[in-house]
């Protein structure tokens, strides 16, 4: 999974893929272990996780964190939900699986480096659509996209 979603290998790489593992193993005993008694508040607290990992998704620099931290959170809630599942193996192997995930991508990007340096990709300039442009200045529209043609009341605060 990390060789796929990164097509560079460093330092910051493997830091957010090993702590984000070892953070998901403390928030999962946490959840299950105190929260399993009240499935509502359990409920809450796993959609609040989820809600905090695709945000660190969208930001881009924690992309990697979060991506681990949703894969490792469904995973283990899933298995943890039975009652003849063992959590310390579940943890450790968890644990072992991301360890283990850094040392074969660094070891393959070692082994088999890029041919020529990786360029960043084009950066795409987004334009407003044809109905927003007749309300909102671009310049207005860049810093607040979502206000300026969703309603007659956003149209007025774009004018101004």
């Amino acid at each position: 999974m990390l060789m796929s979603l990164v097509p560079v290998f460093n330092r910051h790489v493997a830091r957010q893929f090993v702590f984000s593992g070892g953070g998901e193993l403390r928030r999962m005993v946490l959840i299950v272990g105190y929260l399993s008694q009240w499935p509502v508040i359990m409920t809450l607290v796993v959609f609040a996780l989820y809600v905090m990992r695709f945000r660190f998704m969208s930001q881009g620099p924690l992309f990697l964190a979060g991506v681990d931290g949703v894969v490792c959170q469904s995973t283990m809630l899933n298995f943890m939900s039975y009652p003849t599942s063992n959590w310390h193996t579940l943890m450790f192997s968890n644990m072992e699986a991301c360890v283990l995930a850094v040392a074969l991508s660094a070891l393959l990007h070692y082994l088999i480096p890029d041919v020529e340096p990786r360029k960043p990709p084009p950066r795409i300039e987004k334009t407003p659509p044809a109905s927003a442009t007749s309300r909102c200045s671009p310049a207005r529209w860049r810093r607040s996209s979502s206000w300026c043609f969703r309603s007659a009341i956003s149209a007025t605060r774009c004018r101004r």
